[in-house]
């Protein structure tokens, strides 16, 4: 199982610096950008070649990093399926990454049948993905938002505010970040950084 890792508590002095530079252009409008030239591929489970983002793709898409053995990506899972149903119809594409490296295809098929997730899922055993949008566990959301000339991490981090920290848990989420932050990219606006660290499961790799 992936290591559980918080972003709070005793690393917070260390990883304040990272976290700064990475909210700080979300919070200032502005956002990574990557080169729409050539989009942004993935690997789905059958090994094949699937994209995340075509050149002259306009939609918003979200990417769900989840791992099958995480017990609290998987109880976060609802919420995702929640917000998935509410912004499919209005545009917004969603795919499930699966970041870790000890990841099957027959464990993730197994997965996918356990909870019902629907869509074509990615792999990412070399975290290009994660790395790309600077995602570190699971679960954990990010938004690109595809342009003429660019694809921006419009937002990266939790999903809602359910896990204080790990073994802390709020009987339901308060506060819905995933769900906010594509309505405010809907309506036309810079989405707010997600308000607190995400909690979870560490990405497992072998660097």
């Amino acid at each position: 199982m992936g290591l559980f890792r918080s972003l709070s508590h005793s690393r917070v002095s260390r990883m304040a610096v990272f976290l700064l530079g990475l909210l700080l252009p979300a919070a200032c409008g502005f956002s990574e950008q990557i080169s729409a030239r050539a989009g942004i591929s993935a690997i789905d489970i059958d090994g094949r070649s699937v994209s995340v983002v075509k050149p002259g793709d306009t939609s918003p898409v979200v990417l769900f990093f989840i791992a099958s053995d995480c017990p609290i990506s998987n109880r976060l899972i609802p919420e995702m399926q929640r917000v998935q149903t509410e912004f499919t119809p209005r545009g917004v594409r969603f795919r499930f990454v699966y970041p870790n490296l000890t990841e099957t295809a027959k464990g993730i098929r197994a997965h996918l049948k356990a909870y019902g997730l629907e869509g074509t899922p990615l792999t990412d055993p070399d975290q290009r993905l994660a790395h790309l949008v600077g995602a570190q566990l699971t679960p954990e959301a990010a938004i690109l938002v595809p342009g003429r000339s660019s694809i921006r991490t419009v937002y990266i981090g939790r999903i809602d505010n359910r896990y204080l920290s790990i073994g802390r848990e709020r009987p339901q989420a308060t506060e819905h970040d995933i769900e906010a932050a594509i309505a405010a990219i809907l309506g036309g606006r810079q989405p707010n950084p997600p308000s607190g660290p995400p909690v979870g499961c560490g990405i497992v790799s072998f660097r």
